[in-house]
């Protein structure tokens, strides 16, 4: 069964806690730190001594749990557990979507995840229906945190030209491949900034249904040649 964003929470409860355990009983392949200098054999019998993790996971089980969270309990809630599942955070690649009804409860979240190192390993991330606008738009895009963003979504939004002149303009946008911003108030002259943007060049994926454009903009898209067809 692959990995799933959505899959339930309760996959930790198929991890048992390693509170004490018998050397004998350990499988090879399931080996914590450390732990050698936790468990010791009796020398003079076949019996072994028990003695406690200082971790109760091991961290390849960790990072197999962490496979199957979402992106925002990712954030939240993993990344303060412990220094080492911290660490074990920073070897995935995350996917980031905000729900709406978390904006709507707090109108400064978007601005405030752009200052949060947290987004260091975001690969995707979808703040679509987020009521975002430019200055918004301005806060994510020059973010010291997002320079591993490869999908950026920003559907259904209040952004105009100014907004995508800042994204067309940062340089924190090299490795972006996919740029969804459907739905919101750009024409010809923003379609021209994305088009002519010395960052943008990776880009294989641009959604502008639902922007006035126009013929203008239509043309300008054809100046980016690494778009796949729809």
């Amino acid at each position: 069964m692959s990995p799933s964003s959505n899959y339930p929470l309760s996959i930790l409860n198929l991890y048992p806690k390693f509170d004490t355990c018998e050397i004998d009983s350990l499988n090879p392949s399931m080996t914590c730190d450390n732990h050698d200098n936790n468990i010791h054999t009796n020398n003079n019998s076949a019996t072994t001594t028990r003695h406690s993790f200082q971790q109760p996971f091991c961290s390849d089980v960790i990072f197999e749990i962490l496979k199957y969270l979402n992106g925002l309990y990712i954030i939240q809630v993993c990344m303060r557990v412990s220094r080492q599942w911290r660490e074990q955070v920073l070897h995935l690649n995350l996917t980031l979507s905000i729900p709406v009804a978390l904006h709507r409860r707090s109108p400064e979240f978007v601005t405030s995840i752009a200052a949060s190192p947290n987004l260091e390993n975001v690969t995707v991330l979808n703040l679509s229906c987020c009521d975002i606008n430019n200055e918004d738009v301005k806060a994510i895009v020059n973010s010291n945190y997002i320079k591993k963003l490869e999908i950026l979504k920003f559907n259904m939004n209040s952004i105009g030209n100014e907004g995508v002149k800042a994204s067309s303009n940062s340089e924190n946008m090299k490795n972006l491949k996919e740029l969804s911003l459907l739905k919101n108030s750009i024409d010809h002259e923003g379609v021209f900034q994305i088009a002519n943007s010395v960052y943008l060049k990776n880009l294989s994926s641009l959604d502008l249904r639902h922007n006035k454009i126009g013929n203008e903009g239509v043309k300008s898209i054809t100046c980016l040649k690494n778009l796949l067809p729809a």
